[in-house]
């Protein structure tokens, strides 16, 4: 059985790869049982589990039945551990915003530092009543005077430990788009924070999680595929 914090940490690489695909889907199942191969053999960050699945080609059919014991595994896995909460729970999932501007030439992206570290992120936070987008858009004002409606779906989740206290907790951070109208000359946490605007290309290279990079990057290049066949 895996322990708690490898089994989060496979959920993260498992929804980040997948996305909103069922849970019943035969790829989603055939993704499950790379990543538990990859453990075996000895693949232990979260930047080498990611690797194992470049674009669904590195596993095929013949591991169809594991999968399906691989996603049973992920699901067996307690609920509750010494040093990990799983995802289950209200304390290891966070929102978050990715404040964007759509210049002429570019797609610019708002950043802000972390409290405790100082290193470059995007505002996001436990969820609070009401939708998933409603957390974003709080965080977005309460840590950056963002004023700005969340439209459409999470682009991605990537994984992070959230400390409390002396632990960390394997937390899934789902990120939404916020285009962004406006920014208020106070806001409750200004001061606490640096925030900067900057290229989406800069940003990406800037912020500490490699996942958030991917994410920021993806993004940026969508648009603007977007922006000229419109």
């Amino acid at each position: 059985m895996l322990d708690g914090e490898t089994a989060a940490m496979l959920r993260a690489v498992l929804d980040e790869i997948c996305g909103d695909m069922p849970h019943s889907d035969i790829m989603r199942t055939n993704v499950a049982s790379g990543l538990l191969e990859a453990i075996r053999q000895g693949r232990s960050s979260i930047e080498e589990l990611r690797e194992c699945w470049p674009g669904g080609a590195a596993y095929g059919p013949k591991h169809v039945a594991l999968s399906f014991r691989a996603l049973r595994a992920l699901s067996d896995v307690p609920r509750n551990s010494q040093n990990t909460t799983l995802r289950s729970g209200v304390g290891n999932k966070q929102f978050a915003a990715l404040p964007f501007q759509l210049g002429k030439a570019e797609l610019s992206v708002l950043l802000i530092t972390t409290r405790r570290k100082g290193r470059w992120s995007i505002s996001k936070g436990s969820p609070k009543p009401g939708e998933p987008q409603r957390t974003a858009e709080t965080e977005a004002f309460e840590e950056a005077g963002l004023l700005r409606k969340v439209r459409g779906k999470a682009i991605g989740t990537y994984w992070r430990n959230n400390r409390k206290g002396k632990r960390k907790i394997a937390c899934d951070v789902r990120l939404f788009p916020l285009k962004v109208r406006a920014q208020k000359r106070r806001w409750p946490e200004r001061g606490q924070r640096e925030v900067i605007w900057l290229p989406a290309k800069q940003a990406s290279a800037l912020v500490y999680k490699p996942a958030l990079t991917r994410l920021i990057v993806r993004f940026a290049r969508r648009k603007r595929r977007k922006s000229r066949n419109a």
